[in-house]
């Protein structure tokens, strides 16, 4: 039981970071689809600050991430198709001066720590909650006191 308290305090220090980075660096999360954005708001964070790519051209997604934001957090699947739009993403965001974050990158070196290797899509993220106890949020805001960096 130990254990499991001990990921969920450092997974919700890690996750509280990014939930205020998405209001102070006035951020948002690109995910693939509609279900992607219901696992992250079950993670706290809020609609308008998710942008689903469905199918629509990079360039559209491009423009409306010109619109309202100036950091992007690119969150895809691992997979041939999610690797390859956030590349194309990632790419046509950096040279429009939008910072770029990818998150799977920062997910897989926290999650590395504790062995989970398998999670390679956002869905998979409901797979790892399950060992992480609920947020409470006076418990995540003085963690998010507590703390200054990423864990």
């Amino acid at each position: 039981m130990r254990k499991n308290f001990l990921l969920a305090e450092k997974f919700w220090k890690f996750w509280g970071y990014v939930l205020d980075s998405l209001n102070s660096e006035n951020a948002c999360i690109i995910v693939e689809g509609e279900h992607d954005r219901k696992v992250l708001m079950n993670l706290y964070v809020p609609r308008d600050r998710v942008i689903t790519t469905g199918d629509k051209p990079c360039q559209r997604i491009v423009e409306q991430v010109l619109d309202s934001f100036s950091k992007v957090y690119i969150f895809m699947d691992l997979d041939e198709g999610g690797s390859r739009k956030a590349g194309k993403l990632i790419s046509l965001l950096s040279s429009v001066g939008i910072s770029v974050v990818n998150l799977w990158g920062l997910f897989m070196r926290f999650l590395g720590r504790f062995g989970f290797k398998s999670v390679r899509k956002v869905e998979e993220l409901k797979k790892f909650s399950v060992y992480l106890p609920k947020s409470n949020k006076l418990i995540l805001r003085k963690i998010r006191r507590d703390i200054g960096t990423i864990v």
